[in-house]
């Protein structure tokens, strides 16, 4: 995996779902339209055919069932987009107290390693993959509507290289430097890093 876990992070980005939706403008892209169109289509469809002791009872796999295989590629892929101007290594960071595992992060090649890094209230696990130069496309933070989305952290594959990040969808994302004291989610930014690989 070339070294990943030995690789400093160098450029980070971060911020819950619902926080990121709010730090944008209000004219949406396509692909943004995808995946609150496939929510919508399920959920009016939940609603139209199963009572309230119906709904509280879909758990993870009950929820997986509910999608086709093309809307879980937009739940896998559109949720969190940009692009790279040189190959890449992503880190994720999901917080351990999460306890249902986004459904796509092991699917589409991200390996666990043994890094870590807390918060006061959270330790986070951090996965790692590699992309080549252009698009990097990331799912939502699962089904279960766990509060602490993942952040992610993205670092050229040869450090020589000049990193640029761009064409974000949602647009307007925070970048900064991932180091001890870096916080993690837009309102609540006394929350700080430590222990960073």
């Amino acid at each position: 995996m070339n070294n990943m876990n030995t690789t400093f992070f160098r450029i980070f980005f971060v911020g819950a779902f619902a926080l990121l939706m709010a730090g944008c403008s209000q004219k949406q892209t396509e692909s943004e339209k995808l995946v609150q169109q496939v929510m919508d289509e399920v959920i009016t469809r939940l609603y139209a055919t199963m009572n309230e002791e119906e709904l509280e009872a879909i758990d993870q796999q009950n929820a997986m069932s509910l999608f086709s295989e093309e809307d879980l590629k937009v739940l896998s892929t559109r949720h969190w987009v940009f692009d790279v101007n040189v190959p890449v290594v992503v880190s994720l960071m999901r917080s351990k107290s999460q306890k249902i595992m986004p459904f796509w992060i092991e699917s589409s090649g991200f390996v666990k390693t043994g890094l870590e890094m807390r918060n006061d209230y959270h330790t986070y696990e951090v996965w790692q993959k590699e992309f080549g130069r252009g698009t990097v496309e990331l799912g939502i933070n699962g089904f279960e509507n766990f509060a602490y989305h993942y952040f992610v952290a993205v670092a050229p594959q040869k450090e020589t290289k000049n990193l640029q990040l761009s064409n974000f969808i949602p647009e307007n994302q925070y970048v900064g430097v991932l180091d001890g004291g870096a916080f993690t989610y837009h309102d609540w930014t006394e929350l700080v890093l430590q222990d960073v690989p």
